[in-house]
């Protein structure tokens, strides 16, 4: 029986530690993955809680893609066998699985390598993984590569959200746009623009300028201008999230960081399992990200 999977966009940087809005070349995370592949399978679990666990538990190339990896997370929970119930009869029996034993899902991804980023196309289930465990899981495994290999890291496995091509399109829809909300880096209190200043240690690496429109005006071509600036290359802004009302005078809110990239599929089920099968959704996945154009 066919089921829907949700596929979400995001973007992988290394962002180098001792100037953020620098990225080094993504190259480096080859290795890390290649360092986690060669690790026995125990050493390879990070716990997500006391009953729950995930871990890397199978990477491949695409042949004859170099720039294109699929990788197969699972997770499981354990520490609970209720009975079981036959459907038919309502008969009980006791449940066989150890408590130390849990049932497993998994989670499929796509990697695209680009010189300063790499393109995550990721699964979408539950229970399942958030980009945040997997940036986390990278980011760990990487400082252990580092150590053993005796070379230091540089960087922080960062993710950021890919947001829709059509945020302009749902911008222009809204009748007013009355509050705008720019997340931009905090090093812009110390520019010669703002010449605030530069002790800006105790100040939260993102700062938030918040922008409204006179009484019955919008600032929509403010925000479009925002918008533009922040899809460009080497940008300062992070984030927009604004507040208006539509046609029907209804409040909305976008934010660049919720309205996220996402593709449904439509996939075959193991009959068995129920899982679906991951040479199926593999190969979509990669199909996706080829279309990605950057």
């Amino acid at each position: 029986m066919p089921i829907t999977r949700k596929i979400e966009f995001y973007s992988l940087k290394l962002s180098l530690n001792s100037d953020q809005t620098k990225s080094l070349d993504t190259g480096v995370i080859k290795d890390v993955l290649s360092y986690i592949n060669g690790l026995k399978k125990p050493m390879r679990r990070r716990e997500i809680d006391q009953k729950s666990y995930y871990f890397l538990g199978d990477i491949q190339d695409t042949p004859g893609e170099k720039d294109i990896q699929r990788l197969v997370f699972k997770r499981a929970s354990y520490g609970a066998n209720p009975p079981l119930v036959k459907r038919e009869t309502l008969e009980e029996r006791e449940n066989p699985k150890e408590l130390n034993e849990g049932e497993r899902s998994q989670v499929h991804a796509v990697f695209r390598y680009y010189d300063d980023e790499i393109i995550v196309l990721l699964e979408t289930v539950k229970p399942g993984l958030t980009i945040n465990r997997i940036e986390y899981y990278l980011d760990e495994y990487a400082s252990r590569f580092h150590e053993i290999s005796g070379t230091q890291k540089k960087y922080t496995v960062k993710h950021s959200i890919i947001a829709k091509k059509d945020f302009r399109q749902e911008l222009r829809q809204l009748s007013r746009v009355v509050i705008g909300n720019i997340y931009t880096d905090k090093r812009l209190l110390g520019s010669d623009y703002y010449d605030l200043s530069d002790r800006t240690r105790s100040v939260q690496e993102e700062i938030i300028v918040r922008v409204k429109a006179e009484r019955g005006s919008t600032i929509e071509q403010f925000i479009e201008d925002a918008f533009d600036k922040m899809t460009a290359d080497g940008s300062k802004v992070h984030r927009i999230r604004i507040e208006g009302v539509n046609q029907n005078n209804t409040g909305i809110i976008l934010d660049t960081k919720i309205l996220k990239k996402i593709e449904h599929l439509e996939l075959e089920t193991n009959i068995l399992t129920g899982e679906i099968r991951t040479e199926e959704i593999l190969s979509q996945l990669v199909q996706l990200v080829r279309d990605i154009d950057l």
